[in-house]
């Protein structure tokens, strides 16, 4: 990138690809609070700890199978594990704002658009530019994000 701001550093540290040789696509996002210019969508990012993930197979003619995501566990840097926040214990505006989200996801990815789930959690003691991490065990795998985040202050 040249001459990247802040917002899209974080935006590209906050997305994992994973491609994997079996034709598999692996997808973690994490919505930190740095990837948005939006003073209201930072104080919902800073205060819960929202995750999508993407589980797809391609197939030789470019179709996509999307595997069913219904459960996702994030832990802190010292393995504490956060707490998922269920449906009803979201809060209203961060319910519109995923939304949001997931509808310019459709449009904008299309088939793998559909197939991310999202995950809140409680951002309790989560900073994404303090010192720590969070790592989420996923797919087989167990994917990491260290902080501070690009794009912190």
């Amino acid at each position: 990138m040249w001459k990247p701001s802040a917002t899209v550093v974080a935006q590209d540290y906050a997305q994992i690809i994973d491609d994997r040789a079996n034709d598999e696509i692996i997808i973690v996002w994490w919505l930190v609070p740095q990837m948005f210019a939006d003073k209201a969508a930072q104080d919902i990012a800073s205060k819960n700890v929202i995750f999508g993930v993407l589980k797809a197979h391609v197939s030789s003619d470019a179709t996509f199978s999307l595997d069913e995501v219904d459960h996702l566990e994030v832990k802190r840097s010292d393995g504490t594990p956060l707490t998922p926040l269920p449906g009803d214990q979201i809060p209203p505006a961060l319910a519109e704002t995923l939304a949001t989200v997931e509808a310019g996801f459709r449009q904008g990815l299309g088939a793998m658009g559909r197939g991310v789930r999202w995950f809140v959690f409680d951002g309790t003691n989560v900073d994404s530019c303090a010192k720590g991490g969070l790592s989420v065990p996923f797919a087989g795998e167990i994917y990491t994000y260290e902080t501070p985040v690009p794009g912190c202050p």
